[in-house]
């Protein structure tokens, strides 16, 4: 595994150049390693306020996080790590709906509380 200087060090060189090619305003990145944390930002956090961004900006991510997440949960399944149809509550026993026992979810689906029926993004909906 790389040393968080060396991280650190492309973070910190790369960053710039590869907003500039993406047309990206801003980014801000954190890496955590060997119990330390590198911080680094680069950019605006809009071009009409010209704001800079800074480790510590807040930046509005829209929808992104229900794709993101749904990625890495298929990427543990595809390893093996998750079974999409295995209850939510059995990888995280705290985690609960408001009626996701009920059956009957949303959009003609039967709702069992499964990884799969809540990335169907009708988990726990009853249809109207």
């Amino acid at each position: 595994m790389p040393h968080l200087d060396d991280i650190s060090g492309w973070i910190s060189e790369k960053l710039p150049a590869l907003l500039a090619e993406h047309k990206v305003p801003g980014a801000a990145i954190a890496v955590y390693a060997g119990g330390e944390v590198f911080d680094f930002a680069s950019g605006v956090l809009s071009h009409a306020t010209g704001v800079e961004a800074t480790a510590d900006s807040v930046f509005q991510i829209g929808s992104i996080t229900k794709t993101w997440t749904a990625t890495l949960v298929m990427q543990l399944a595809d390893e093996g790590l998750l079974d999409l149809d295995t209850a939510v509550v059995e990888y995280l026993p705290d985690f609960d709906l408001a009626d996701w026992r009920g059956g009957g979810g949303g959009r003609g689906r039967q709702d069992d509380g499964s990884l799969r029926a809540l990335l169907q993004d009708g988990g726990s909906l009853r249809a109207l």
